[in-house]
């Protein structure tokens, strides 16, 4: 979908080239090039670097969150429905593209890692809303911190490929996101 406002063609302009080029590459007055705006028009919204980033951040972890949202929505009622949408999302971004997000973001974070407080703070209403969701509040923070872990073995080279070890990988934390706690019925 091509953005119509101007904040969304400068946080696309901004996503372009930190997943792309790096975010070293990234310059206001690239970003406002990119966008095809002028770079005063760039600070009129965005008055520093730091700032960009932030607001590329933010929308990155809002559209994955309306992902899970979304893959909720299409699950049968019951607990747990967050969970299983987060694996889902987890296993399609963790395909090459969204490989390319998780780096992008991992070098913001090198980069500005002041920015990490920030995200961390959403990231982690996220996770208590998948675990007050949740059958097994425990379990789904074990599920959660596996997904993190995968995509950081992703991201690494180091995780399992596509094929039979992966469907296995899915397929156990599927089950254990679906596992209730002892002693329940």
């Amino acid at each position: 979908m091509e953005p119509t406002s101007t904040i969304d063609k400068i946080l696309s302009a901004t996503s372009d080239i930190v997943v792309h080029e790096g975010v070293r590459s990234l310059t206001l007055e690239a970003v406002a090039l990119r966008a095809g705006i002028s770079k005063g028009g760039l600070l009129y919204h965005f008055s520093t670097k730091q700032a960009l980033l932030r607001a590329f951040l933010f929308h990155t972890f809002e559209e994955y969150e309306a992902q899970i949202q979304s893959r909720a929505e299409e699950l049968p009622k019951g607990p747990g429905r967050l969970l299983q949408a987060s694996i889902e999302v987890a296993f399609d971004l963790s395909q090459a593209s969204g490989l390319e997000y998780f780096g992008a973001i991992a070098g913001v974070f090198a980069e500005y890692p002041d920015l990490l407080d920030a995200l961390g703070e959403r990231e982690q209403a996220l996770y208590r809303s998948i675990q007050e969701d949740s059958a097994d509040p425990a379990m789904a923070t074990v599920v959660t911190l596996a997904l993190e872990g995968l995509w950081m073995a992703d991201l690494m080279g180091t995780g399992p490929s596509e094929g039979p070890e992966r469907d296995v990988l899915h397929k156990t934390l599927t089950a254990l996101a679906s596992a209730r706690p002892k002693g329940t019925t």
